[in-house]
This record gives structure tokens, C-alpha cells and sequence, in this order.
């Protein structure tokens, strides 16, 4: 018990040098400033619950940082990280840094993946991802997001209950739902602006108008080979032109009565996870992304957090925080209430510490 409270004790002494390392994973060494004092500092501060030889080891990674190259820099940074891992459990985006580089500026990324994927499957290129063309692959990097750990740590801003359909009736302005009905009418208008307009007929003959302005012909074709079939539609309700009805922009779209082949339990029929936009890639696109990099790497992340502090504490195990924090299961119903975070953001605060 008292060893626990002691790397506790130590978790908490070398914590403030989590925050500048975790701006190196994201912006590069280049820009850090003041870190051999503040290394300098933590280490005073952690004399007295840490073994004096492996502090040193720790304060001398970083000196001369501040004046140092970049080359030389990123080695500090390395080994830095890697006498911190020795002492404390490292969150993931931080651990990456511990592989030393060589090399110009400009080799840096491409030599700083290269050496991740041999670290391990969480390092793997976002283009080795199924669905992940060159195409999606540029817009993705252009946001930050290059292996399938950057998607692992990006967690949703917020959630949606897309676990029970509701009737046109129910609906609120400005609510964003579920709605369930069958596919009535499918017409392109091609005034001043094109548009696509589906109506759609819920069982107590509510009517709502579903709008497309950016879509393609198979879109059309869809709503018309499945005239009569029940859809599901998710998005925000809005009030209609002039006042009449009830209208939903670019919905989400699910055919339950079609082709089983289409049906996508990433977006329906449970609490669905809202993402941060990234720019030429929709929204479910990059959901199902998401869905695929948890599905098969979320294994391969290692939880460094000591088994009797995750027990004492009744936490979750890192692997099973990330899957419920980006697709909840268990911990659906406080989420959709909209409980802060809940267990799994809970377990994923220790990563700060």
C-alpha cells in the first residue's frame, strides 16, 4: 500500500512535464522553450519520492536543450522520455517522441514514422487503413491524423442517442433525432440552387423533408429503388420553408428494410460518437474510420497504469476506456444523459497524471 502511494506520490511530482512534452508530440521540439530549468525544478521537487541515481539520469537528458539543434534536440527529447517511462507510466502520444531522430528538419516526419512502425501496429500509416485512399489519406494528415494511434487519442467532442426512433411530431425544432419512416417521394429541383428532396412519412403520417444540396446520382437512384421501404434519417430538425413542416439538411441514412449489406451499426441503433469536422471527409466517412482503427488496433495499446492503483481505484483498463469513450457500450446511458465524460474519460484523466 505505501508502494502505491509512493508512485502515486511521484506520478503527481513529474507530472508538469507532461504538458510541454505532449506540445512536442503535436508541434515539434523546435518551438519548446525553458525546459532544462523546468526538468531542473521537477527534479528537485521529486527528490524525496524517487531514487536519486534515476533523477539524475533524467535532469542530464536535457542539458544544453535550450541551445541546442534540432538534431540534437530531438535526441534529448528521446532519451528524456524514455528515463521518464522508467519512473512513471507515459500517455501514448508522449511515448512516440522516445525514438530518436536523425536526420534535417525536413526528413523529420517521414523518418519519424518510419521508425514508429517498427515500434508497433499502433504505428501503422492511416493508408495501410481500409477505406483510406491517397486522397482521404492528404485530408486526414492536413488535420494531424498520420498512424492509427493519432485516431485512437482523438476522442468525440460530444454524443448522440441514436438508440430510438421518435415521430415527426415529437420533434423538436433544433433537436437532432432519429427519425424512422417510409420513402414517399424523391425529386431533384433545379432552381437557383440544385437539391435533392426526399420525403419521408412516419407511422402516425407525419411527414418530413429530408435535403440534399451536395450529393451524387447514386444518391438519387438509392431513394428511388427503395420508394416505400422504411429508412432511418438522423440529423437536425428545422423548420420548413415558411414556416411549413419539418425539414433535416444532409441527414444520416440507414435502409433497415434493404439490402442487409447496407446497414451500418456504426451510426444507428446505438450512442453514436460526434467528431471533430475534418474538411473534404463527411462526417460518417471519417466515423467509420474511427470505428475501424478501435475495432482492430485498440488490443495493441499497452496500459502502463500499475494493476493495483486501476484496482484501488476501480478504473478501466486503457483499452477498454478508448473503445467505450469513442463507441460506448456499457457506459452508453450516462453518456447519452450527457455525464461528463463518465468512466471512460475518468480512466483516460490518469494518462494526464
Amino acid at each position: 500500500m505505501a508502494g502505491a502511494s509512493k508512485n502515486e506520490a511521484l506520478s503527481l511530482a513529474l507530472s508538469p512535464l507532461l504538458s510541454p512534452l505532449r506540445f512536442a508530440s503535436r508541434a515539434g521540439v523546435g518551438r519548446l522553450t525553458g525546459l532544462e530549468a523546468l526538468v531542473a525544478s521537477v527534479v528537485e521537487q521529486a527528490r524525496t519520492v524517487a531514487p536519486e541515481a534515476r533523477l539524475e539520469k533524467l535532469a542530464a537528458t536535457v542539458r544544453g536543450f535550450d541551445a541546442a539543434d534540432e538534431a540534437s534536440r530531438q535526441r534529448s527529447i528521446a532519451a528524456l522520455v524514455r528515463e521518464l517511462g522508467a519512473l512513471v507510466p507515459v500517455p501514448l502520444e508522449i511515448s512516440t517522441l522516445a525514438q530518436p531522430v536523425s536526420g534535417g528538419p525536413d526528413k523529420l516526419a517521414a523518418v519519424k514514422r518510419a521508425a514508429a512502425v517498427a515500434e508497433g501496429p499502433l504505428a501503422t500509416p492511416l493508408l495501410q487503413l481500409r477505406g483510406v485512399g491517397p486522397a482521404i489519406a492528404e485530408k486526414l494528415a492536413a488535420k494531424g491524423f498520420e498512424t492509427v494511434e493519432h485516431l485512437l487519442l482523438n476522442l468525440p467532442r460530444r454524443y448522440e442517442d441514436r438508440r430510438t426512433p421518435r415521430t415527426v411530431k415529437d420533434a423538436r425544432i433544433g433537436e437532432r433525432i432519429v427519425i424512422a419512416g417510409r420513402i414517399i417521394n424523391a425529386r431533384e429541383s433545379h432552381g437557383r440552387r440544385r437539391r435533392l428532396e426526399v420525403l419521408i412519412r412516419d407511422q402516425e403520417n407525419g411527414s418530413l423533408v429530408c435535403i440534399w444540396y451536395h450529393y451524387r446520382p447514386n444518391l438519387v437512384a438509392r431513394f428511388k429503388d427503395n420508394f416505400l421501404k422504411q429508412v432511418l434519417v438522423s440529423g437536425e430538425v428545422r423548420e420548413g420553408y415558411s414556416g411549413n413542416g419539418k425539414v433535416m439538411s444532409h441527414p444520416d441514412v440507414e435502409w433497415p428494410g434493404a439490402d442487409p449489406a447496407l446497414a451500418d451499426d456504426d451510426s444507428f441503433g446505438r450512442v453514436v460518437p460526434v467528431y471533430t469536422d475534418v474538411e473534404g471527409v463527411p462526417p460518417r466517412t471519417f466515423r467509420r474510420l474511427q470505428k475501424r482503427a478501435v475495432d482492430e488496433y485498440v488490443q495493441h495499446v499497452r496500459d502502463l497504469l500499475p494493476e493495483p492503483v486501476r484496482k484501488r481505484r476501480k478504473l478501466l483498463t486503457l483499452p477498454e476506456a478508448l473503445r467505450e469513450a469513442h463507441f460506448p457500450d456499457k457506459f452508453a446511458a450516462d453518456l447519452a444523459r450527457g455525464v461528463p465524460g463518465g468512466e471512460p474519460r475518468r480512466r483516460l484523466a490518469f494518462e494526464e497524471l
